[in-house]
């Protein structure tokens, strides 16, 4: 299936977010391994570049959405509560799935390392469907939880396992910059990533996923310290080689600073 409009993954992306209430209660409980034949579940767009036409594709991955109830430690908070959560089926390369280097491909045209100031943006490892930005954020930075599968319900851990900083310019390496959108702005955690580095109380250095995404590191620009790059179009029946777009610094704002409590 080639991509059909500008941007559709993202839009399916919220369109998970959101549907909160409508989690598999037939998966509460469950253990892994997953009987696929057994669950119901549901399919998730999935975006890449297919390697004989360099063309913008979708994966029809299939998914379980897993209640909060599925399995203790699966995605659960320090304070014990646990969260919704993702399964996928397969991962790239598996049978029937696109290659990592096909979604590599995708990942890092949307990330600009291709075209836009390619010094700045690295991906320092693959794409994969085990994690999405909050888990391997919470996993990578949190002293307590358990965050090991996609995390569709950030908010439970920001609140049992950080601590919001009064400034965004009280920040330090290791902290999460928490991007959120929404009216109020409190009502959605669109992004998370990590501060690697940081000069003259800004971040200098940055490092996250982005839904099955590998995990890319970021020097942004003066002016652009909590920003990242992103373009958010790819058009259907245009090899990426052949295609422009308007890469910018700034696809998440309204940025705060969270710390390991």
């Amino acid at each position: 299936m080639t991509l059909r409009a500008c941007a559709i993954v993202s839009i399916a992306a919220i369109v998970l977010m959101f549907m909160s209430t409508a989690y598999l209660r037939a998966a509460d409980d469950a253990e892994t391994p997953i009987d696929w034949d057994e669950v119901e579940f549901q399919f998730l767009e999935v975006a890449y570049v297919e390697s004989e036409t360099d063309l913008p594709k979708t994966w029809d991955a299939k998914v379980l959405r897993a209640t909060k109830n599925f399995v203790s430690g699966h995605c659960e908070s320090d304070e014990g509560e646990n969260m919704y959560h993702l399964h996928f089926e397969k991962d790239f390369g598996d049978s029937n799935a696109p290659t990592v280097a096909e979604a590599n491909r995708y990942w890092d045209w949307r990330f600009g390392i291709v075209s836009y100031d390619p010094d700045k943006t690295t991906r320092v490892s693959n794409a994969a469907t085990l994690h999405n930005c909050h888990s391997y954020a919470f996993n990578e930075q949190a002293d307590g939880g358990e965050y090991n599968y996609y995390c569709m319900k950030p908010d439970t851990a920001y609140g049992d396992d950080f601590i919001k900083r009064d400034s965004i310019y009280d920040v330090a390496a290791g902290d999460l910059l928490r991007y959120k959108d929404g009216e109020p702005q409190d009502e959605y955690t669109k992004h998370t990533s990590i501060v690697t580095a940081v000069s003259n109380d800004r971040p200098s250095q940055h490092k996250w996923k982005w839904r099955e995404s590998g995990v890319y590191t970021y020097n942004p620009p003066a002016g652009h310290k909590f920003h990242q790059p992103y373009n958010g179009c790819l058009y259907a029946g245009i090899p990426v080689g052949e295609q422009t777009g308007t890469w910018y610094a700034d696809f998440c704002s309204n940025s705060e600073v969270w710390r390991d409590d």
